[in-house]
């Protein structure tokens, strides 16, 4: 029987629930999409293409969706998602 590709996260530090449109600033390694509908700005960090949305044009990122980089403030226009700590 073949082995399945499992890919582990080290998530140790801990995560954040944002359900709200405030800033949450902090160091995050990954952000996971709880809703069809989500959208968010990426204020500082290294995914290009979310910095500077603003809540008309940010992508909506679909539920299940994880989003891996390097983040320290996000802004959430919409929807629900867990941004996990370094």
């Amino acid at each position: 029987m073949a082995t399945p590709n499992v890919s582990v996260r080290n998530r140790t530090s801990g995560s954040v629930y944002i359900g709200d449109t405030n800033q949450v600033t902090g160091e995050f390694v990954s952000i996971d999409s709880l809703d069809d509908t989500t959208k968010f700005e990426v204020l500082t960090g290294n995914q290009t293409g979310l910095n500077n949305a603003t809540s008309g044009s940010a992508p909506a990122i679909p539920k299940g969706t994880t989003i891996d980089g390097i983040f320290s403030a996000i802004k959430l226009h919409a929807g629900r998602v867990i941004a996990y700590r370094k």
